[in-house]
């Protein structure tokens, strides 16, 4: 990838897109940034609406969706190819910033894990925050079974996911 020394003062780690020639890293304008692996300036910028810094980015597993977090506990998404927002939430009265996100294999349902050690499952279609729960520890980490019947946090604890009645997938 090909990044100027200008540009690394204001991302932080980027992520790759697991489908597409597209990496993406919170820049420290409250937004999202996106480059094309073989440019030098971003191809997109997707604004935080909420004005707050991105504390993690990650993309859906097709790669056409991106998600955030951000330092004050909103979970945001947006369609990739039209920058349409999916999502641009905060979980009732959570400031929390959120450091681990990670979507469900069907694209049901995205997980975030804030630092007030919580674990927030939400339906993205409805925009819904569906359960919050308490984690046992510090964890920041979520791997899915690959069909998406649970998932494991870093912390060890296996979680089952929500009732999938009336779920829509977002992609």
């Amino acid at each position: 990838m090909f990044i100027t020394k200008q540009q690394v003062r204001h991302v932080l780690p980027v992520v790759p897109n697991p489908c597409a020639p597209h990496v993406g890293a919170q820049g420290l304008d409250s937004s999202v940034l996106v480059w094309h692996h073989q440019q030098p300036q971003p191809v997109c910028r997707f604004r935080n609406g909420f004005q707050t810094p991105i504390s993690v980015v990650d993309w859906s597993y097709d790669g056409t969706v991106i998600v955030a977090g951000s330092m004050t506990g909103e979970v945001l998404a947006w369609r990739f190819a039209t920058r349409e927002p999916l999502l641009a939430n905060r979980y009732a009265h959570s400031y929390a910033p959120i450091c681990g996100l990670s979507w469900s294999p069907g694209g049901y349902y995205l997980v975030a894990i804030t630092m007030a050690c919580t674990i927030q499952i939400w339906q993205v279609a409805t925009r819904e925050c569906l359960l919050v729960l308490p984690c046992r520890g510090c964890t920041t980490t979520i791997t899915w079974e690959l069909d998406g019947s649970e998932f494991i946090t870093d912390d060890g604890v296996v979680w089952n996911e929500p009732e999938q009645k009336g779920a829509r997938s977002c992609y």
